[in-house]
């Protein structure tokens, strides 16, 4: 799975857009946990967040904007195709997981 060294070598590629569409990965993990966010307006679920658990057994969050997997909820494990980035809140740097597509 990727890391945060590896999101950094992601970044001399860049700049990504037409014509030159950002990396994607497949990642195949054990699903531990699926919630979703409400939209602020509507109160309605917009968001889902998938919490995924990767061989080494660490932990990672695999965020879907504007899509709700509900089917998700339903099973142990998926196929996921993601994009990687490493924001910056407060200070800290981490690893995010942008979900695109999956299979169960």
């Amino acid at each position: 799975m990727a890391d945060l060294t590896s999101t950094q070598h992601l970044d001399h590629l860049k700049p990504f857009g037409h014509g030159f569409e950002e990396p994607r990965f497949c990642l195949t993990a054990d699903i531990a946990s699926v919630r979703f966010f409400n939209d602020k307006q509507t109160v309605e679920p917009r968001h889902t967040c998938v919490m995924v658990r990767v061989p080494d057994g660490v932990e990672q969050k695999i965020i879907f904007f504007n899509e709700v997997y509900a089917e998700l909820r339903a099973v142990k494990s998926a196929k996921f195709i993601v994009s990687a980035a490493r924001p910056v809140y407060r200070g800290a740097e981490s690893l995010t997981l942008y979900g695109i597509d999956f299979d169960v």
